[in-house]
């Protein structure tokens, strides 16, 4: 079953509810809404589903105190597009497999996460605990940053069952790396997709990743880096900090944009067979 666009009044909230507890088969939901100025918007969305195995909800009203609930016991893949809803909550998501989370929690970009935003921090740590059983994640920048500013004042949940990690990463929170891997202590595969520093940005030392998780030093297997450009720093420096701590390292993968690889790019690359393996068995892959 596919929403996209149907608006109902805040008077009418669970109408929706209702709609979707009538379809006890229902195993795909997608629910998707953009700006309308015409329509007076819904205030919620509750999904409540005991057949219901992937939900798809997109949310792109600005200005809106939109609340969306998910208790779906059976789901095993959640998309979640959404950086309005001022509340998100899910309950009982033992099933869950996949998870792709582009969302900022309604948090200001660069704004703290201190004592006075109490509430917003509740939400954050509630939903990560809701859905730490999840075996595979793909998260954005934004998500990223939002779990970066959290983690000042409070710790991310061990995410134990998660094999699988997707992520946007951009060079300006390269230090918080290793802490936020310190989460996923048997993860086998990362992906990062790394975005260029800041203009005047001075990027950490390799000398100060002195903090090595337990999944790179004890479970991690493959490490793919996409988006990367041959003249930055920050895929050397991370090449190198896998090469060096990872000890069950078999694939070291990097993906570069552009085509042509002239002989200095191709001396850098055999650069990367300095750096000490303990696994001694690793392949790079350059694409």
């Amino acid at each position: 079953m596919h929403f996209q666009d149907v608006w109902y009044d805040a008077d009418d909230s669970l109408i929706m509810e209702k709609i979707i507890s009538a379809c006890p088969v229902l195993e795909d939901l997608t629910f998707i809404m953009t700006y309308d100025h015409e329509h007076e918007f819904q205030l919620s969305l509750t999904v409540r589903s005991q057949s219901l195995k992937g939900f798809w909800f997109q949310n792109s009203i600005d200005g809106a105190a939109f609340k969306v609930e998910i208790d779906a016991p059976r789901l095993e893949c959640l998309c979640l597009i959404d950086s309005v809803s001022d509340v998100i909550v899910v309950k009982h998501l033992s099933a869950l497999l996949k998870i792709y989370v582009a969302s900022d929690f309604n948090t200001e970009y660069g704004a703290s996460l201190g004592p006075e935003d109490a509430r917003k921090r509740y939400i954050i740590s509630d939903f990560l605990a809701k859905v730490s059983s999840v075996r595979h994640m793909t998260i954005t920048g934004a998500t990223l940053s939002a779990l970066f500013r959290y983690s000042d004042f409070a710790t991310i949940p061990i995410f134990n069952s998660l094999y699988i990690l997707e992520a946007s990463f951009h060079s300006s929170k390269l230090h918080f790396l290793p802490v936020f891997l310190k989460s996923f202590p048997n993860m086998k595969t990362l992906i990062l997709t790394v975005s260029v520093g800041l203009i005047g940005y001075t990027e950490p030392e390799l000398s100060e990743f002195t903090y090595v998780p337990p999944c790179v030093s004890s479970s991690l297997e493959c490490v793919e880096m996409k988006n990367l450009t041959i003249e930055e720093e920050t895929w050397k420096k991370l090449a190198r900090y896998f090469l060096e701590n990872s000890a069950l390292l078999k694939k070291l993968i990097l993906r570069f944009k552009g085509s042509a690889i002239s002989k200095q790019d191709s001396d850098i690359f055999r650069g990367l067979l300095t750096f000490t393996n303990p696994s001694r068995s690793c392949q790079i892959f350059i694409c």
